[in-house]
């Protein structure tokens, strides 16, 4: 059988050839294309159906109720606070138990430059607090921020289990605290943003006396050699400078970012001049989020050190304390005392529905005398879980539980963890 060719005996090529070539040249690119729109209709078809038979998302019977208590004009201003009236939950001296009452901001006062605020609250335990605050945030085009604060309170059953590290939990007494503080703050921010750089000044009067609450008063178990300024109370001037810088999304729930503070206080007694000591505070938060966000791990570790001139002591009302819901979450509130702290904190923090959340944490803390007698040996360790509802990228309540080899505690607080080192203005 004779092979077909393309080419006349002579070696050309026929014309007949070309034109079957090119055929089929023309016939291969139909089918091709052809194919791929034949692929392209039956992908498209496949998305519209799935299109179709997706079905818009609707929150379950809890969260529905959720989100309309979100909507109660109460509640909503209690949980986003705007301008005008509305209700201060907390916000007094740590182990008030609950406590409520009137609450008043005004923002953008004279030509939007000034903010005021005002609060008053009180708990059946017989604390309450007094705090009023006027704000210039907007100062040179956003660079400049100035406030002023004063607050008054009263404590009448503030924990005290001794000095130190290794203090009894056996000897659980009770001091009463009064305090009138006026705190100022400037910050300069250079660039409008991260950094801030800045001074405080203030002055605070201070008293302590006999406590309530069932328990024994300090000054009957322990002595003026023990706890230093049992029998005497000193008013302070304060003042130092301070540097944070902070990437974090959302200052009140934040997500991602880091935030570094670092200041150094002054603090001059006025009365009894062995009472004045000098504080460094450092501390840093870094939050790492993936999931989309949904999933955060927090790290945080945070130092105060307190300095004295020789023959100089820290008063116990003026010293460092770990225990409660805002450091080592399965101690007792004011667990230990001491003239300096360390703490470190992990948590793993996930969204549970739309304004609620949940975290794993871990704690560690010490106190000493001395800064130079800190280390990371003899840690309290704790850990636990707790809730966190949200509103408006904000923490407006937290509950924890922690436990620890001292045993369970149960925490309800309106605010974020860690607020009371990092605190924001108001």
């Amino acid at each position: 059988m004779q092979a077909f060719s393309w080419a006349s005996p002579k070696g050309k090529v026929r014309p007949k050839s070309l034109v079957l070539l090119a055929a089929l040249a023309v016939s291969i690119q139909s089918a091709d294309r052809l194919s791929a729109q034949t692929r392209a209709e039956q992908q498209q078809k496949q998305v519209d159906e799935k299109a179709a038979n997706v079905k818009e998302w609707q929150p379950g019977q809890a969260e529905q109720v959720y989100l309309r208590t979100l909507k109660n004009p109460v509640v909503k201003g209690f949980l986003t606070p705007e301008n005008g009236w509305t209700v201060q939950f907390g916000g007094l001296y740590p182990g008030s138990g609950l406590a409520l009452g009137p609450k008043y901001v005004k923002r953008g006062m004279a030509r939007e430059q000034l903010d005021v605020f005002f609060s008053a609250a009180g708990s059946i335990s017989k604390y309450y607090g007094i705090t009023a605050g006027a704000a210039l945030p907007h100062l040179a085009k956003d660079r400049i921020r100035l406030e002023v604060v004063a607050h008054r309170m009263d404590a009448p059953a503030v924990a005290y289990f001794g000095p130190g590290n290794d203090s009894s939990k056996d000897s659980q007494t009770r001091f009463r605290y009064e305090n009138f503080t006026v705190d100022s703050r400037l910050g300069l921010r250079p660039f409008r943003r991260v950094l801030t750089v800045g001074s405080v000044l203030g002055y605070s009067l201070n008293n302590t006396g006999p406590g309530s609450g069932g328990y024994p008063s300090t000054e009957t178990v322990f002595t003026p050699a023990q706890t230093p300024g049992l029998d005497r109370q000193t008013p302070y001037f304060m003042y130092g400078p301070f540097v944070q810088v902070d990437t974090r999304d959302f200052a009140g729930d934040p997500h991602r970012g880091t935030n570094v503070l670092s200041s150094y206080t002054w603090h001059n007694a006025r009365d009894y001049s062995e009472y004045s000591f000098r504080r460094l505070r450092v501390g840093a938060e870094q939050y790492i989020p993936f999931f989309n966000d949904k999933r955060t791990i927090v790290l945080r570790a945070a130092g105060l050190f307190s300095y004295t001139d020789p023959g100089k002591v820290v008063p116990f009302y003026q010293q460092q304390t770990i225990g409660g819901p805002d450091d080592v979450r399965g101690l007792a509130r004011f667990r230990y005392y001491g003239g300096s702290s360390l703490v470190g904190n992990v948590e793993y923090r996930w969204e549970v529905a739309t304004g609620l959340g949940m975290a794993l944490f871990a704690d560690a803390g010490r106190v000493s005398d001395k800064p130079g007698q800190l280390a990371l040996g003899d840690l309290h360790g704790a850990g636990g879980i707790g809730l966190r509802f949200k509103s408006r990228n904000a923490v407006a309540m937290r509950i924890d539980v922690g436990f620890s080899p001292q045993g369970v505690q149960f925490w309800w607080t309106f605010s974020d963890a860690f607020k009371r080192f990092f605190p924001e203005p108001f």
